[in-house]
């Protein structure tokens, strides 16, 4: 099964409309964490990979031009329906590894790619794609999980693969009692802050990285004021990288 079919599938039953994500101090989860840096920039924006649009949604007063991108027919039609009213918004029907950025380089403000560097078969091409996209004052938001966290630290010790997407070391969906039908959900690498941060300054050209870190009190993840003291040990990764 293809990783887009997988998504297509996936999101066919997603509820339709939009919604706009709480804007707060103490961030717990990758989106409130997007938004809360999203919005202190404007000008033109670009979203990899923007799933239901709800970062988009709640940020989007800020800015003059918000393009989202998206390799899932069932995500674009959604978005398009989503945001049918709203001129200052594009939908593109994209793949970052297969097609072309077709938009000036030096063009965008704000980049935001979530949940998608993990799935990419060449990441480091695809950052390269992004970064000349990027004007000189541009900013990267990215956000994947972060295989040396707490909690995959302590199911490599037992012997078990800590999976990112998925339970049972990538073999069953959230819900403990269905397969997996795509092993992990696709991931095909797994990063930490360190090795993301290589990669976005020694192989991309990005001239400044900054952490940050999310989480709330629940399963698996870190109170707030862990993952934003020690990111790289109680929190998925979230960068923003500086052009």
């Amino acid at each position: 099964m293809s990783l887009e079919d997988f998504y297509n599938d996936k999101y066919g039953n997603q509820q339709r409309g939009i919604s706009v994500v709480p804007i707060v101090k103490n961030p717990k989860d990758r989106f409130e964490m997007a938004v809360l840096i999203a919005k202190n920039y404007g000008g033109k924006y670009l979203e990899i990979g923007a799933g239901s649009g709800i970062v988009a949604a709640t940020v989007e007063k800020n800015y003059e031009t918000i393009v989202l991108t998206e390799m899932s027919d069932n995500r674009v039609k959604k978005l398009r329906e989503a945001f049918r009213d709203n001129n200052k918004i594009s939908i593109v029907y994209h793949d970052i590894e297969k097609d072309f950025l077709d938009f000036a380089d030096n063009y965008f403000n704000v980049i935001i790619m979530q949940a998608v560097i993990e799935h990419l078969i060449d990441p480091i091409s695809a950052l390269k794609k992004i970064y000349s996209k990027l004007n000189k004052d541009g900013i990267l938001i990215l956000d994947t999980p972060n295989i040396a966290k707490w909690t995959n630290r302590i199911k490599l010790l037992f012997g078990r693969f800590p999976s990112t997407a998925s339970t049972d070391e990538g073999l069953l969906c959230y819900d403990k009692r269905t397969p997996t039908r795509l092993y992990d959900e696709g991931h095909l690498h797994y990063f930490t802050f360190r090795s993301i941060s290589r990669i976005l300054m020694g192989f991309v050209g990005f001239k400044k990285i900054k952490y940050y870190g999310y989480g709330s009190l629940g399963t698996s993840k870190s109170p707030y004021f862990l993952a934003n003291l020690l990111p790289k040990l109680f929190s998925d990764i979230f960068i923003v990288a500086s052009k």
